[in-house]
């Protein structure tokens, strides 16, 4: 009769380096199997396997007989418990739990019944309208273990699930794993490296080394029958000694301590640990010629444990002067840099900051006019203008190039593009040009008599007979814009390049294991994991749109904004009370946005975890076409305004 679970010579590499060679394993159904060996054996790659995250390069995964080999993670019927949990950080704890079920299309009634059973197995009923960072880990791990049974798997996989938690917790939660799988008869596959941990849940263990298996067998066997000296020595302690003319191995709770010298072999206490409700002593035979210690475990409650355990002293060191020099140092010189910083930051912004604000309280005489100047600048209709003309063309930049920074961003992180390096730094030769020179190349281009208009209307009236004018003008609003844009671009794409990067691959990796397509992903996984980014490069766009001056001044005729107001305010008619009336009203929108910004930064960096796993792109053809034309659109705007700009400089020539 074939097995419920069968691998057959499965076998990975990466690069040169074989990490699977061979491997074959069976589970029976309703058996609990566990993967035990040290780090880089390979046991989290055969897991990701079984899985269907990682494809191997040969052999097949068998389940009642399919071969589940090329099926697709979310196609299985797998359900995986990850090692860092992979809870949705957006998502309460009932709806982490449901999930999977609502990629299943299940009734709302059928979701509740199956979520409400599974928070009275792992008794979550109290905590299921909580988000995840409300939870302590052993809560997490609980989550993460009601989400995966709650789609009946056909085999569960534990990804060291209990390897985060303290020793207390885990403890208890092995056992509440053993129970639950008690209940439910599910084939379950564990992966760990803690010996303990394996044989006191598993039915059978499958302790693995450098790529393949080295035994496959129930606990106790493995213990007591180890097949290789590597099984024996990373199951439990073992003392291996040459007596009798052959090498043998020992436990150390199966060597005893005699009372009478007289018995035995005489050896030298070196060393002594207490254990609790043991004693491990570190000793040296007599005329040994082994430089390893054997190890004896000795219960607490021997008498001949309480005879040799002896007190352990402790030198303690006095710390002096000399000691505490480098430390006195630092924090001198920390000091020093502290007073060095606010003393910049009152000279050289609060000061000039109060006093400009301190002048709108005044005339252009110098006298005291309390709010005449705002009254004044609020009752003239061409100021009024343009206060509405700034918000409208900085909330028209800001919808404009967070869509287009957007989807660069999320082109170049989450697709294959070709040529990604290049468009990255293509994105950000802005960052090195000001705005009154993205306004020029645009009058050079698209100005009455520029380049692409020249062009156009010679082409169009020579073919066609007719006498058309250019029907793109970029004076005004319309050339406001689009400088803005090519301005703000590489500092939105930035921010939103950053957040697609930090978020955590494997919460992907969770969502496809749940049967989540990649609409459902998108918007569940990918949008939560950037919103903060989202929100903060809004910010930044309309902070540097709203307070920009260099392309209104150039490209914007008769389009007055307030940062142009300011210049005519101060150079052209000397009204230094007025212009300062003007910056005072900029500044507010621009400081309220800054404060968004930095308090979206602060969660961001809270959500951010130094353990994300970075994301994986997968090939996709179709994807990758289309991402790399709208890639190639964008640079070739931008290299097109930024080579405008270096050309003309050549020249003497102006489009007016």
């Amino acid at each position: 009769m074939d097995s419920y679970l069968k691998l057959e010579n499965i076998s990975k590499s990466f690069g040169t380096r074989k990490v699977l060679d061979s491997v074959t394993l069976t589970a029976e159904k309703g058996e609990f199997i566990s993967l035990l060996g040290p780090s880089g054996c390979g046991k989290t790659t055969l897991l990701r396997i079984i899985a269907g995250l990682e494809k191997q390069n040969e052999g097949r995964v068998i389940l009642e007989g399919r071969d589940y080999s090329y099926v697709p993670a979310s196609c299985r019927n797998f359900g995986i418990v990850f090692q860092s949990y992979a809870l949705f950080p957006n998502l309460t704890v009932t709806q982490n739990i449901g999930y999977g079920l609502q990629s299943r299309r299940m009734s709302r009634a059928e979701r509740n019944e199956i979520i409400d059973e599974m928070l009275d197995i792992t008794a979550l009923h109290h905590e299921k309208d909580k988000y995840p960072f409300q939870l302590s880990g052993g809560q997490q791990q609980r989550v993460a273990l009601a989400r995966a049974l709650a789609l009946r798997p056909s085999v569960l996989l534990l990804d060291e699930p209990l390897s985060a938690l303290d020793a207390k917790v885990r403890e208890k939660l092995r056992r509440e794993i053993r129970s639950i799988h008690d209940r439910m008869k599910i084939t379950t596959v564990m992966v760990t490296h803690d010996q303990e941990e394996a044989i006191t849940i598993s039915d059978k263990i499958a302790v693995m080394n450098q790529g393949i298996i080295e035994q496959f067998a129930e606990p106790d066997e493995l213990y007591f029958n180890p097949k290789t000296r590597f099984i024996a020595e990373f199951i439990g302690m073992i003392n291996f000694m040459d007596l009798g003319g052959s090498r043998i191995g020992i436990r150390p709770e199966q060597i005893k301590i005699a009372s009478d010298s007289s018995e035995g072999h005489s050896a030298v206490v070196n060393d002594i640990e207490f254990r609790g409700s043991f004693l491990r002593l570190f000793l040296t035979l007599e005329h040994s010629l082994s430089d390893s210690p054997l190890i004896v475990d000795v219960h607490s409650s021997d008498p001949s444990a309480k005879a040799t355990l002896c007190q352990q002293q402790t030198e303690s060191s006095d710390t002096g002067i000399s000691d505490q020099l480098p430390v006195m140092r630092s924090k001198a010189l920390s000091a020093l840099c502290t007073g060095l910083l606010v003393f910049y930051f009152i000279a050289f912004f609060l000061m000039p900051l109060v006093y400009i604000a301190g002048l709108t309280f005044y005339d252009s005489d110098g006298k005291f006019s309390g709010l005449k100047n705002l009254t004044e600048y609020f009752s003239s209709p061409n100021m009024v203008s343009s206060f509405v003309h700034s918000f409208t063309v900085s909330g028209i930049v800001t919808v404009v190039t967070f869509t287009l920074a957007f989807f660069y961003a999320y082109s170049i992180s989450r697709i294959r593009v070709k040529g990604s390096y290049a468009f990255r730094y293509m994105a950000m030769l802005s960052l090195f040009t000001p705005t009154m020179l993205h306004a020029l190349a645009l009058i050079y281009l698209f100005g009455r008599q520029g380049f692409v208009s020249k062009l156009f209307l010679t082409w169009l009236n020579t073919a066609l007979g007719t006498d058309f004018a250019f029907p793109f003008e970029i004076y005004g609003a319309t050339g406001i814009i689009i400088s803005e844009v090519i301005y703000t671009f590489p500092h939105a794409y930035l921010i939103l390049y950053v957040s697609f990067a930090m978020s955590d691959y494997r919460l992907y990796e969770a969502a496809e294991t749940l049967g989540a397509g990649r609409l459902r992903k998108f918007f569940t996984v990918t949008l939560p994991s950037v919103k903060y980014g989202a929100v903060s490069s809004l910010a930044t766009i309309f902070i540097l749109s709203f307070t920009d001056m260099g392309a209104p001044k150039i490209v914007g005729g008769q389009y007055n904004v307030m940062a142009v107001d300011i210049y005519k305010q101060v150079i052209g008619q000397q009204n230094f009370a007025m212009g300062a009336t003007v910056a005072v009203l900029l500044m507010v929108p621009a400081l309220i946005a800054f404060c968004i910004d930095r308090l979206i930064q602060k969660k961001q960096d809270a959500s951010f975890s130094s353990k994300s796993v970075p994301y994986m792109v997968k090939p996709n053809k179709t994807a990758e076409t289309a991402a790399f034309i709208y890639c190639l659109v964008i640079a070739i705007c931008i290299a097109a305004v930024i080579g405008t700009s270096v050309f003309v400089s050549f020249i003497s020539f102006f489009p007016v």
